[in-house]
Order: C-alpha cells, then structure tokens, then sequence
C-alpha cells in the first residue's frame, strides 16, 4: 500500500495546463475493460468482455505557434483486439501529430477531421486558476467515425484536494459527465450515459500521473438494448520514477462494475 500523500496548504489558486518542453518523451500505461451485453425483448443474446493493454508514447516537438504544445503520439504494445481509435487513441505504430493549447484544447490531429473523436480534449482543464472546491466544465462534440453519429460529451471538473508529489504539487480532479447523442428522436431511442473518475494531475510538470475512468451507456431500441460498462486506468511510466512515490502494482487492473473509484493516494 502507498503511504498517503500529504495535503498541500494551497495559499492561492493553482493553474491547470499542459506543458511541454523539447526533447521530451513521455510513456503512459493504460488498461481498459468493457463489459457488454446485448438484449432482444429483454432476453440477453450475447455477452463480452474486452480487455487490452497499451502503452502510449508521446514525443514532444517544438511547436511552430509560441504558447502551442505540440506532440507525436503513437500506441505501441497493444495486448488485445479492440479497437484504440474508439478509446480516441492511435493504433499500433501509427503517429498521431497533435497540438494542443495549454489548456488542452486540441488545435490539430494529423489528418483527422476536426469533427472526429481526436479532437476531443483528453480531459477538461480550468481555463482560469483554481482553488480546492472550485468546479469548471466543458463540452465538445464529434462525428462517429465508425457509424457517422454525431455526439456530444459534457464533462465537470472539481478541484478535490492539491498533495505534495515528490517535489511537486499535484492536483486530485473529480471528473463526472455524460454522452449524448444528437438529434436523436426520443420516440424511437433513448440513450443514457454516466462518465465518473478521478485524474491524479502534476500542476508543476503539467501532465496526469495517474487515473480513472468509468462510464456506462445504455441504448435502447424498439426490441433491443445495448448495455456497455467500461473502465480506462492509466499510470505515467517514463519519466522513469514519476509515480514511484504512488506505490503502484506493475500490472494495472479496474473493475467497470462498481461505482467506487478507488484511488491510491
């Protein structure tokens, strides 16, 4: 088990950015599992669970525009069949060339239309400095590249606590939300979404170290329902130590069935 992270005496609000500086190379371990089910009239036809493993690798470049990040992202040792590009990831060995604002808005993803998931912000970060207790929320919308459905994602944050990482501060954000899809006609569908997790945030290096996300959706149709449970847990690898004070197993884990979120600080 880890030893607790100290809470930090704030003194002033804290500002939420991402940064980046060159040459930088940063490797995050990620785990997501989901758990669907299948219904017709009520009966369940068929049931899954999909599991992969994948590490993600992000190269920092300098960015053309001042107060820009830019990144080369890639995935590489993928253990599973499931699809990263509906987890708003690369696959395997392709490279992604984003950039950012420092507040995490997605200015450019490669060749990616800017109504695809990618330009999706990966998660919402204050635009103006924060105090524990503050909450900030964003929106975003894209179009399903796999079924052209067009979605929109409300997502809150609250600033939970700020610890002493290491030499850092580090933010704790709560994160909840929901997805909905867009002129959908409430006769024929109903669509319900729940986003819940918390996101461990390094304030000084401006990247997560480590976090938690669950969400479940549930479609329903005339005769048939589509009931999807999943969980994404991820954990910064390189930086060599970067989370070494977390204490965290080598083999990450999360359970897409409970509404806890368990967290290791």
């Amino acid at each position: 088990a880890s030893k607790r992270l100290q809470p930090k005496d704030p003194g002033k609000a804290v500002s939420i950015d991402l940064k980046g500086s060159e040459p930088l190379v940063r490797e995050t371990l990620y785990h997501s599992h989901s758990y669907i089910k299948e219904f017709e009239l009520e009966q369940i036809v068929k049931e899954k669970d999909e599991i992969v493993d994948f590490t993600v690798e992000e190269k920092f470049r300098k960015p053309r525009k001042e107060g820009t990040i830019a990144i080369d992202v890639t995935s590489k040792d993928k253990d599973g069949i499931v699809d990263l590009h509906d987890l708003a990831f690369p696959e395997v060995e392709e490279v992604i060339n984003y950039v950012y604002d420092k507040k995490g808005n997605v200015l450019l993803a490669g060749g990616y239309p800017e109504q695809s998931i990618f330009y999706v912000p990966p998660m919402p970060l204050p635009s103006k400095p924060v105090e524990v207790g503050d909450t900030w929320d964003s929106e975003s919308e894209w179009i399903s590249l796999k079924n052209g459905i067009p979605l929109k994602v409300g997502i809150v944050g609250i600033l939970k606590n700020l610890y002493e990482c290491a030499e850092d501060t580090c933010a704790d954000i709560e994160i909840s939300g929901s997805v909905e899809v867009l002129g959908m006609k409430k006769v024929d569908v109903s669509f319900l979404s729940e986003i819940s997790g918390r996101v461990l945030y390094n304030v000084d290096k401006g990247t997560p170290l480590w976090s938690l996300i669950r969400s479940t959706e549930d479609l329903r149709l005339k005769d048939s329902r589509t009931s999807v449970q999943s969980c994404v847990i991820s954990k910064l690898k390189i930086p060599e130590n970067s989370v070494a004070f977390l204490n965290l197993p080598d083999e990450l884990k999360c359970k897409p069935k409970t509404d806890k979120v368990e967290t290791p600080y």
